[in-house]
């Protein structure tokens, strides 16, 4: 219960970041800033006694409109031309009853007590020419007054215009021309105030712009990177998709950053580039909904739908600048993916997808919904939908992520526990077998032996004593066989020894008398084999301080390595005093060891033969060091091997001799 309550007040801390951020940035970018509510009646302006300082003013209202004609201020000083009407501005002149496709002239007088203003030219689809005061002082693209405005030269862009009031008065004259754009005249806002002001407040709004795009390309390289280290999260190239076309298209937006900043504004191209992408943006949500939320998409006429649906609006704009309802038509995938995420029971796996498919909805009903009702009096509005669901999307991906990482880690630990099981078990194994397995050997030879020997006697050996020594035999044959199998399968899991061992129970340790008893053990052995074990130790052999078990164990492996790696040689042992060390030499008539095999016989699972778990001289190795002393290998390939060990002389009362 603990932890749900954590992930649900994680959720709403979330949630409440993302529309706090969202909604800072709406109020930063879109919402109207210290405007001012006069408006132009009759084509005048009045902003006499008006306080300019710091209050900016967008010049709507009542315009004198003269469709049709292209008016010059040359014109107008030679009395009022003909075809004058009045046209509210800011608005498109195809929604106030004339054609779209045309050329026309505005006129506006502006009465101010401010000597020194500014104007910000907004977007005039397709061409437009702006003059103050009988100066023309800004151009974008040409402008025709052939038939429909069909000679028009695309060019579309913003620009800060400074002037000067005569007399507490300016004429504003523009002119206008479109061909076949779906929008044509003022359709945005002028706005007017002092040069510092209005430059701040639209610089402020683009630079809050530009961080925003700057967080959604951040956001496309972080993915893409995500991608590459990931290859199997298909949602990560579609975010990082969604945000690269966020940034291109915020780029290009309506009186945005191209439009201000490069030079010659955008023209054609550009402008068809700036359609295409928004069916291009909606391809990618829709191609995320269906990844992250793992929707599959096997019905063909939905598939259709979409390929229809977002294929047609992104190739028309290159074809025809005005691709009229087209433009909508990519709402309807995205919509009907939110539809299938909506019903999808992946919705339910946590909170976060849910606040993806709100942000979707949202997302997909902010564009209309702020065109019909809102206009042209919010700037750029799309930049707060698309940074919510951005940030929507970033946080549903980065969840997952986590969980994703959660569970790796989880199985991670699993795995080395079962892996540190496992090799515990390996060495427990390997350990008892390769220990079983020469005693076993051992009593099957000594049974054998004991038959042949009661045969030699005088009276000979009874049938059913042969029977149960032949017995024994075969079953020590039978087990050491049964331990060779756990040997090679434990020769898979065999590691090196953990750390941390337990510290060894020592005292004085008589080897000399270890070695006698152990080679008596082995010396039959060797005699049925028709080898032989020769032995050379001095009478006085020093004690070594060791554990009576695990020395006995070392020489134990010690012999048995020369019995069984020295092919049918003979084994020579011989020991003695070597300054502060004992000195125990194994050495056996076999083929030796190859030269490169040499320096790796002290490395677990390293073995001369191919059934060999390369067990013994590793613990010998290993026990020997525990003890303070060493074992070494000489060989030479065809001359055998010789093994030996050293270890601390003991002395009363001190250990071993340091």
């Amino acid at each position: 219960m603990a932890n749900k309550e954590k992930a649900k007040t994680r959720f709403l801390f979330t949630l409440l970041a993302i529309l706090l951020i969202s909604g800072a940035a709406f109020c930063a970018v879109s919402l109207p800033r210290r405007a001012g509510e006069a408006e132009a009646t009759g084509g005048v302006f009045d902003l006499t006694g008006a306080d300019l300082s710091k209050t900016l003013y967008t010049l709507d209202g009542e315009w004198e409109f003269y469709y049709g004609r292209l008016y010059t201020p040359e014109d107008f000083a030679l009395g009022e031309p003909e075809g004058k009407t009045f046209i509210n501005v800011p608005e498109t002149w195809g929604n106030q009853g004339y054609p779209t496709a045309g050329f026309a002239t505005y006129r506006l007088t502006l009465r101010a007590d401010e000597p020194e203003l500014m104007l910000l030219i907004p977007e005039i689809p397709d061409a437009g020419v702006v003059f103050v005061s009988g100066r023309r002082v800004f151009t974008a693209g040409a402008v025709s007054d052939s038939d429909g405005g069909a000679g028009t030269v695309v060019a579309v862009r913003n620009a800060f215009v400074p002037f000067e009031t005569v007399g507490g008065r300016a004429e504003i004259i523009i002119q206008a021309s479109n061909a076949e754009w779906m929008e044509s005249g003022i359709c945005y806002s002028i706005e007017m105030g002092r040069p510092g002001a209005l430059q701040g407040d639209a610089f402020f709004r683009r630079v809050v712009l530009a961080g925003f795009l700057g967080v959604a390309f951040a956001m496309f390289l972080y993915h893409m990177a995500l991608f590459l280290h990931r290859r199997s999260e298909k949602a990560y190239p579609a975010f990082a998709m969604v945000c690269l076309i966020i940034v291109l298209r915020f780029a290009m937006e309506t009186n945005g950053l191209v439009q201000l900043f490069h030079p010659k504004g955008m023209g054609a191209f550009l402008t068809a580039l700036y359609l295409s992408l928004l069916p291009l943006h909606a391809a990618a949500i829709t191609l995320f909904t269906h990844t992250a939320l793992r929707l599959p998409l096997k019905n063909k006429i939905v598939a259709a739908i979409y390929a229809l649906t977002l294929a047609v609006p992104a190739v028309l704009p290159f074809i025809s600048p005005n691709p009229g309802p087209f433009v909508y038509t990519s709402l309807i995938p995205m919509a009907m993916a939110a539809v299938s995420a909506a019903r999808s029971k992946t919705l339910r796996e946590n909170p976060y997808n849910g606040l993806y498919l709100a942000a979707l909805i949202i997302f997909i009903i902010w564009a209309p919904l702020t065109k019909r009702f809102l206009g042209d009096a919010l700037f750029m509005p799309g930049a707060a939908s698309n940074l919510f669901l951005i940030l929507s999307q970033c946080v549903m991906l980065s969840i997952g992520y986590a969980d994703a990482r959660e569970k790796e880690q989880e199985l991670t630990v699993q795995n080395a526990i079962l892996w540190q099981t496992a090799r515990i078990r390996a060495d427990m194994l390997g350990v008892l077998s390769h220990e079983v397995r020469t005693p076993l050997t051992v009593m099957s030879a000594y049974a054998q032996y004991v038959v042949e020997d009661m045969r030699r006697q005088q009276g000979g050996i009874d049938r059913q004593t042969e029977q149960d020594l032949a017995a024994i035999s075969e079953e020590a044959k039978r087990l050491s066989e049964l331990t060779t199998n756990a040997l090679r399968l434990s020769r898979m899991g065999a590691t090196e020894t953990a750390n941390g061992e337990a510290p060894l129970e020592t005292s004085a340790f008589n080897i000399g008398e270890a070695v006698r008893l152990i080679a008596g053990l082995f010396r039959p052995v060797m005699e049925k084999q028709g080898r032989a074990l020769t032995l050379s130790l001095p009478d006085d052999m020093p004690d070594v301080n060791g554990n009576a078990d695990a020395l006995s164990r070392l020489l134990w492996n010690l012999l048995d390595n020369a019995l069984t790696h020295g092919e049918y040689g003979d084994i020579e042992v011989n020991g003695g005093a070597d300054g502060c060390n004992v000195r125990i030499v194994v050495k056996d008539g076999g083929v030796g060891i190859p030269p490169e095999l040499l320096s790796h016989v002290f490395e677990r699972g390293v073995s001369g033969k191919s059934d060999g778990a390369g067990i013994g001289l590793a613990l010998c190795k290993e026990i020997a060091l525990r003890h303070g002393g060493d074992v070494t290998v000489e060989s030479e390939p065809g001359k055998g091997t010789a093994a030996a060990l050293f270890l601390p002389i003991y002395r009363d009362g001190g250990g071993a001799d340091e």
